[in-house]
């Protein structure tokens, strides 16, 4: 890893078929994932066998449940809070510490929120990691050419 101390920010999408709750235990293990955020990817050309991205929340937060992990998410007032009244960019205490979990249907919002967020410790480094499915990866590399 190119900064093995930096805050990550994860964007990640599946198939319905992976071990969702699985996977995110694996992320949410590391002590230095800042926020997740869900989203949707076309698997293998289509919709059929995506995860939709509240699936993949529920599992996400049934693991970080399971870690003991504090996670701040979009059905929480915390949240809102952040969300509403702040630019994502500002600097808040409202999170404490915790991890972001967010959904988005747009990619292009996933990679705008994640670096957002990783921006506004401007004194620590961030990595934004597409995973979950080399899909979202093909994705995100189309999105860049463009």
């Amino acid at each position: 890893m190119a900064s093995p101390k930096a805050r990550l920010a994860f964007v990640v999408a599946m198939a319905s078929d992976k071990d969702h709750a699985g996977f995110a235990r694996e992320i949410l293990s590391d002590a230095y994932v800042k926020t997740v955020i869900l989203t949707e990817a076309a698997i293998a050309g289509a919709v059929t066998r995506t995860a939709p991205a509240s699936l993949l929340r529920d599992s996400w937060i049934k693991a970080s449940e399971e870690l003991g992990t504090d996670i701040c998410h979009d059905g929480m007032t915390e949240y809102r809070e952040l969300f509403k009244e702040q630019p994502v960019s500002s600097e808040s205490n409202l999170t404490d510490g915790k991890t972001i979990l967010a959904t988005e249907s747009s990619l292009k919002d996933c990679l705008r929120m994640a670096n957002e967020i990783l921006n506004r410790r401007r004194d620590e480094k961030g990595v934004i990691v597409i995973t979950g499915s080399l899909h979202i990866v093909s994705s995100v590399l189309a999105s860049l050419a463009e």
